[in-house]
């Protein structure tokens, strides 16, 4: 099976290079490709002290090591996102049962002119009074042993 970010737009195959500090692929770059554009913004960002977490753009679920049904440990300090209280910092660490995974999302150009950056795969779970929350799949793995 082919990995996502080789089916990714070559806006997104830019950022993530420019990101990484990769020089441009010459067969894609070229004045006013998408790749192109990616890319600068990609090292744009490198440059402004942007890290690329391991699990970046879109990742199908079997790539990815927390699965449906698993229980892992949510780490005490990571920003967890529900629906009903916003963003706020895990105050304490504790132990759910992961309902499903989401795999993240390629950047890519809407329009003529604005790039959407790439989305994190996240966990996510039914909290407190039954809404949903969630939690970048980066901030759990070490804490879990899943490195």
């Amino acid at each position: 099976m082919e990995h996502a970010s080789e089916l990714s737009p070559l806006s997104h195959q830019g950022y993530m290079d420019g990101l990484t500090g990769k020089e441009p692929k010459n067969n894609l770059s070229y004045r006013g490709s998408e790749y192109d554009e990616g890319w600068l913004i990609g090292d744009q960002d490198r440059v402004a002290g942007v890290v690329a977490p391991k699990y970046l753009g879109h990742s199908y679920e079997s790539e990815l090591p927390v699965k449906k049904g698993m229980e892992i440990i949510i780490p005490k300090g990571v920003t967890i996102r529900t629906i009903y209280h916003g963003t706020r910092v895990n105050p304490r660490s504790y132990k759910i049962r992961v309902n499903h995974v989401l795999g993240g999302s390629v950047g890519y150009k809407v329009g003529g002119s604005d790039f959407v950056k790439p989305t994190v795969p996240e966990v996510r779970w039914a909290g407190k009074g039954g809404y949903w929350s969630s939690v970048d799949l980066n901030q759990v793995l070490e804490a879990n042993g899943l490195q």
